[in-house]
């Protein structure tokens, strides 16, 4: 419930160096052999994210000293998804983006994050601890460079991109499960100590998985900032800030997209 957010807070702290650039792309795997035949094997392939860079002038006693460039791109985060534009920070090691729990104009200009419409989202503390209603929950202060961040946690599903298995591969996929099970069951009809056979349900979730893997998803907790200073993030193309630090820059392993990524084993 979007009042979770309002109940009492533990406040944490952190600090982190002005944005930084980074261009990633992570490699993925598919569950069923049949993708291979289809021009979808996930064996070396690489999800792929279209960036905008962004240019800065860097001034020094009234002139341009030097430039600098900030690479940013889409996530889509939640379900059903929702494209958030997020900055590439090689100095930190969290996903933060401005929820719906923030309601100053500095959030406003941006899209924001709204809990209660994801069904994959999850109230928690930093540690991965539910949050119920009315309780204190916990809160961190992230500070990037001139400004700072405000924000509680949730775990919820961001994808890197969204599914690149076309529809109609998938259809064709739900299609041969149905059917062999359908024939496996015709088979082991009437004969007694027969073999199980493989569960419908498991064959679509592999279908499922497919088409995550397909997209890079993964399941990580998530700051939603409650308050964003006006500087910088009021002035800012992009909505919030993809950390691609080391695992110590994250506050717990399970923050850090990188590491959640390569222990999906996506």
């Amino acid at each position: 419930a979007e009042e979770v957010a309002d109940a009492p807070v533990r406040v944490l702290s952190s600090s982190r160096p002005a944005v930084a650039v980074a261009i990633a792309s992570a490699p993925q795997e598919s569950t069923l052999q049949d993708l291979a035949s289809d021009g979808l094997s996930g064996d070396g392939a690489l999800v792929t994210l279209n960036l905008t860079r962004q240019e800065m002038a860097v001034q020094k006693n009234g002139k341009v000293s030097y430039y600098k460039s900030a690479y940013w791109g889409t996530l889509q985060v939640g379900t059903p998804s929702v494209p958030f534009r997020v900055v590439f920070d090689t100095g930190s090691g969290h996903l933060i983006l401005p929820s719906s729990w923030c309601h100053s104009e500095t959030c406003k200009v941006h899209s924001r994050y709204r809990r209660s419409a994801s069904s994959t989202a999850k109230d928690i503390d930093y540690d991965g601890s539910a949050v119920t209603v009315g309780t204190p929950r916990d809160q961190i202060t992230v500070s990037f460079g001139t400004g700072e961040v405000t924000g509680v946690f949730v775990q919820e599903q961001v994808c890197v991109s969204e599914a690149s298995v076309p529809q109609k591969v998938v259809q064709r996929m739900v299609e041969v499960a149905e059917a062999e099970e359908v024939a496996r069951l015709l088979e082991v009809s009437g004969v007694d100590g027969a073999t199980e056979p493989a569960s419908a349900e498991r064959r679509m979730a592999d279908v499922r998985k497919a088409v995550a893997a397909s997209a890079a998803c993964v399941s990580m907790r998530i700051i939603a900032a409650t308050e964003m200073s006006e500087e910088p993030f009021g002035f800012l193309p992009y909505d919030g800030i993809l950390g691609l630090g080391m695992p110590g820059a994250s506050l717990e392993k399970p923050f850090n997209f990188l590491g959640n990524l390569a222990q999906a084993g996506v």
